[in-house]
């Protein structure tokens, strides 16, 4: 995709013609699933035949919510098509979806004015009083249709799409623009299974502590998330079976104002021992989402472009994320969080939070991706994910991504920027096969055990190559890096540490990271099989083992450069068997 800026007059952004093989989608999406349901030669309802009248601007218009109403009423009874034709619609009050209807509305807008002007909603489905998922509205494509807000005119809440216990939802080719404020582009409150298929999503207008609103919110049934339904509806159900793909997240000029990009999808409501699950965000563009500047605890807890709470099964693949501007920005976030409101209170308005079983990330797959840009010197993680002491995040895969142009003094050290990848309480994570040119480092991983990090070509790294601090059980193999400015560090109390394979060459030391490997109170650890020439840029040693770093051992390096004498440094109490190097 071209790098650009988008204006709110500016009509290319809108998705190509060509439709993504249904062979990619789940089986509910697919245009035969819909039509099986409705019959073929499936009836057609056109809001035109019900009195639409394609006229709103900005100082307003007919109000077709009478009109956009009756025709999906009468869809729904039958199953069929609404139609709503190219022009701008001005809607008074949302419009509640039906079952088995598929809405086409290729250049349409949907617009809304009046005394309710501040809150931007255009689509709902409503639970009534029923619960569970599918209770009320089921089997929905929505396509070609835009959603336009209007930041000028103070709209500062509302979602343009909220949708209570929907089930098989699917958004084909579109756009959302002017239409994230406070709110959201889609709240799902307790849904199975959303689909966003080659959409296009524009403009955000963050709110002081509500940087964090995310275009697609992953919510929980609960009164707090949706006041709409009655109380008796909410039954503290996740959201689940969500998939974003082949869509852009883009930035919006109007006049003299760039708005950023919306955060693409996100959790930040939780429901104790109920999980966010399977969640999908495949082949997206996101660039220059906003900048998190609030110090409020629970929006800096919120900081990401995706972030999930209370979440499990998730795929982060074949994306690009992107600043022009080397904003400060956290891309991928999960965390655990110790609070949330128990189940019995969903239905509570006010429920105080309680204290809630720990809910760390499972099974998170972040593969394929590539991330330009991020060259801010204040420090972030572009992937950050943390579990707790009590119960760590689990199989997190980081593997085949990409990492560039992210430091802002290529060729010269400096312990600033955004590292790579962080792990925090994570137990069995695999960091495999990334590259990075023009970084600051691969990983930092604090309180962390079996970790394996494999393969890859690092390039140019501003500080140092990977970092672990208290961790247990790790294995760096076949890491080839030329250039950096620091080495592997080991911290704090490591035990079970075995680096092998690859090379480390034209390293610049300072007088922080005065050497290749820097040891410290581990034990149990080998450095065996690298290519390490000494290329005299400053370090006295390639191996410092100090503060009793014990059962060490160094082995078959190729070490042209070195003696022996000055390969390896052992400190006071430390204990390493260095054998069979080549000099």
């Amino acid at each position: 995709m071209v790098n650009r800026l988008i204006s709110v007059d500016d009509t290319s952004y809108l998705p190509q013609s060509v439709r993504v093989g249904d062979i990619n989608l789940p089986a509910w999406a697919k245009s035969a699933a819909i039509a099986g349901k409705v019959g073929k030669g499936e009836q057609t309802f056109n809001v035109m035949d019900e009195g639409a009248v394609a006229d709103a601007a900005d100082a307003g218009g007919t109000d077709n919510t009478p009109a956009l109403q009756a025709a999906m009423d009468k869809a729904g009874a039958k199953g069929g098509t609404v139609i709503i034709p190219p022009g701008a619609y001005h809607l008074s009050t949302p419009v509640a979806m039906r079952s088995n209807v598929h809405i086409v509305g290729y250049g349409a807008t949907l617009r809304k004015y009046g005394a309710s002007s501040a809150e931007y909603a255009a689509l709902g489905v409503y639970s009534g009083s029923s619960k569970g998922y599918g209770a009320t509205v089921r089997n929905v494509i929505v396509e070609g249709l835009t959603f336009r807000g209007n930041f000028a005119a103070g709209q500062v809440s509302g979602c343009a799409v909220t949708i209570h216990h929907a089930q098989n939802i699917t958004f084909r080719k579109c756009v959302w623009t002017e239409s994230i404020v406070s709110g959201h582009g889609i709240d799902a409150i307790g849904c199975n299974g959303i689909l966003v298929d080659d959409c296009t999503v524009m403009g955000f207008k963050p709110q002081t502590d509500r940087e964090y609103v995310e275009f697609l919110q992953l919510d929980y049934s609960m009164i707090s998330a949706g006041s709409t339904d009655p109380a008796a509806s909410y039954d503290g159900l996740p959201t689940i079976n969500v998939t974003v793909q082949n869509s852009r997240f883009l930035p919006l000029v109007i006049g003299a104002t760039t708005y950023p990009a919306p955060n693409p999808i996100g959790s930040h409501s939780r429901v104790a021992g109920m999980w966010i699950d399977n969640i999908k965000f495949l082949n997206n563009y996101v660039q220059d989402c906003a900048t998190p500047v609030s110090t409020d605890g629970f929006a800096v807890l919120c900081k990401g472009w995706l972030h999930f709470f209370c979440t499990r099964n998730v795929q982060i693949v074949g994306n690009t994320f992107k600043t022009t501007d080397a904003r400060v920005s956290r891309v991928i976030a999960a965390y655990s969080i110790t609070t949330g409101t128990a189940l019995a209170d969903v239905a509570t308005a006010g429920a105080a939070s309680v204290a809630m079983a720990h809910m760390s990330m499972q099974n998170m797959l972040i593969e394929g991706n590539s991330f330009e840009g991020f060259a801010s010197d204040a420090g972030e993680q572009i992937i950050d994910i943390r579990g707790t002491t009590t119960v760590n995040a689990r199989n997190i895969r980081v593997n085949g991504n990409t990492l560039k142009d992210s430091f802002s003094t290529p060729g010269v050290s400096g312990d600033k920027g955004h590292d790579f990848i962080y792990l925090q309480d994570v137990s069995g994570a695999t960091v495999n096969d990334n590259y990075a040119n023009i970084a600051r480092s691969l990983l930092y991983a604090f309180r962390a055990n079996k970790i394996n990090v494999r393969g890859g070509q690092l390039i140019n790294l501003g500080a140092y190559i990977t970092r672990f601090s208290t961790c247990n059980d790790i294995n760096v193999s076949n890491l080839h890096v030329d250039g950096h400015g620091g080495g592997h560090y080991f911290y704090n109390g490591c035990v079970g540490i075995d680096v092998s394979g690859g090379s480390i060459l034209n390293g610049r030391a300072d007088a922080i990271r005065p050497k290749h490997f820097s040891i410290s109170g581990a034990t149990e650890f080998s450095v065996r099989n690298i290519r390490i020439p000494a290329d005299g840029n400053g370090y006295t040693s390639a191996i410092d083992a100090y503060s009793t770093s014990t059962k060490g051992k160094v082995k078959d390096l190729f070490a042209s450069g070195w003696t022996s004498g000055n390969l390896v440094s052992i400190g006071s109490g430390s204990a390493v068997t260095v054998t069979e190097n080549v000099f």
